[in-house]
C-alpha cells in the first residue's frame, strides 16, 4: 500500500484484500448471531474481538 510507504507489495495468488475494518466485517459476517443475542452490543464486541484475532 502506498499509504504505508511500501515500495513493493507481495501476496499469495489466493490472497484477498479487504477494504473494511474488523468492526464492519464482523457486523456483516455475524449479523444474525448479533441480532439473536440477548445483549447485541456485548455479542458485537465479542465478535469484533474474535475477528481481529483471526487477522
Amino acid at each position: 500500500s502506498r499509504s504505508i510507504g511500501a515500495d513493493v507489495s507481495l501476496a499469495w495468488p489466493t490472497n484477498e484484500i479487504a477494504v473494511m475494518g474488523a468492526e464492519g466485517a464482523a457486523n456483516v459476517i455475524f449479523r444474525k448471531q448479533i441480532a439473536a443475542a440477548d445483549d447485541p452490543e456485548a455479542m458485537r464486541a465479542q465478535m469484533v474481538k474474535e475477528y481481529k484475532s483471526e487477522l
